[in-house]
């Protein structure tokens, strides 16, 4: 018994058609190439991200470094300025301690200092005012700069003291680093700026200056650049589902106008399989699909021609055969005639 395609076994067990796998090429060429896309720009994109923080937060610690040496040199000239005046140069001269201690505390109100101090040739204090446990750290510093102590950071200015007969000695100021100030420079670099302990780390940092147990730092912790990231993936992931959704229509549609001709030309084999011989596809398609459907129906109009010829043959064939019959049979009767007449 002949096997048939409709059979209901046949139609339970998976068909791997071409649509489905038109469907399934193209959906894993969309995802597999949203997904390098994805991939490759997310290491370029990150990577970029990173120099370009990177290049930003050289720049702010170059611009940090300027600022505090900025600062420094206007403390510098601020105290060069009050120790110019000869009144303070003959107490220095004298070195009356009593005297110096007043100019000291007075000068340290004037100029909110925490810290003044008159020091002699041989680097001792002489006088000084304000806060005492600072004054070996000040008197310590070799020159002006930052410093650190208890944890807390302090701009130290020494100022040289001469006279026409020399060097008299210093005037030593310890200036406080308050928070108002390190926000100031932070929104001039464009970067936080903040001084840190020793032993603690940053995502992404500059030392701009180095203290006794502090360092002074510009960072960056990146989180508009991981923003930046983040939407990017989300946009590529957005464009990858629209390209597969796109993908899909279109090999649904295309599925549809390359599969029906193909199954036409099934349903067409199986009406001529029943013997209905003028079944014809009569496509208008300028592709390589109505090239096939026309050759089929050339075919069919062949066959037809050829069957047509060989019924009327097998007509001639029948009647040539009638004829024959008919005549032995006349031949027949005759003989038997003349048989009869000769007894």
């Amino acid at each position: 018994m002949r096997s048939s395609a409709r059979n209901p076994a046949d139609r339970r067990r998976f068909r791997w058609t071409v649509g489905l796998r038109l469907l399934v090429a193209l959906g894993g060429l969309v995802s597999f190439s949203s997904a390098v896309a994805l991939t490759l720009q997310d290491r370029a994109l990150a990577r970029d991200l990173a120099r370009a923080a990177a290049a930003r937060l050289d720049r702010a610690a170059h611009a940090a470094s300027l600022l505090v040496a900025a600062h420094q040199r206007a403390l510098e000239e601020r105290y060069r300025a009050v120790s110019g005046t000869p009144q303070l140069r003959a107490n220095l001269e004298v070195q009356h301690p009593p005297t110096l201690a007043y100019y000291a505390g007075d000068l340290r109100q004037r100029e909110g200092a925490l810290l003044i101090a008159f020091v002699d040739r041989d680097g001792r204090a002489i006088a000084s005012a304000g806060d005492d446990a600072l004054l070996d750290t000040a008197l310590a510093a070799r020159a002006s700069g930052l410093s650190g102590h208890a944890g807390r950071p302090y701009f130290i200015t020494a100022t040289e003291l001469r006279s026409d007969a020399g060097p008299l000695g210093r005037l030593v100021a310890v200036d406080a680093v308050d928070e108002p100030l390190v926000a100031r420079w932070s929104d001039l670099c464009g970067a936080p700026l903040a001084f840190r302990a020793l032993d603690t780390r940053d995502e992404l940092a500059r030392v701009v200056a180095a203290l006794p147990g502090l360092e002074l730092r510009v960072a960056a912790d990146l989180a508009a650049e991981r923003e930046a990231l983040r939407h990017s993936r989300e946009n590529l992931a957005i464009a990858g589902a629209v390209s597969l959704v796109l993908s899909l229509l279109g090999s649904l549609l295309f599925t549809r106008s390359f599969v029906r001709p193909i199954q036409a030309i099934q349903h067409a084999t199986e009406r001529i399989r029943g013997g209905d011989f003028a079944t014809r596809l009569a496509s208008a398609r300028a592709d390589e699909i109505g090239d096939v459907a026309r050759a089929f129906d050339g075919m069919l109009d062949h066959l037809q021609e050829s069957r047509a010829q060989v019924a009327a043959h097998l007509d001639e064939l029948t009647r040539s055969r009638t004829h024959l019959d008919n005549a032995q049979l006349a031949r027949a009767h005759r003989q038997l005639r003349d048989r009869a007449l000769d007894r």
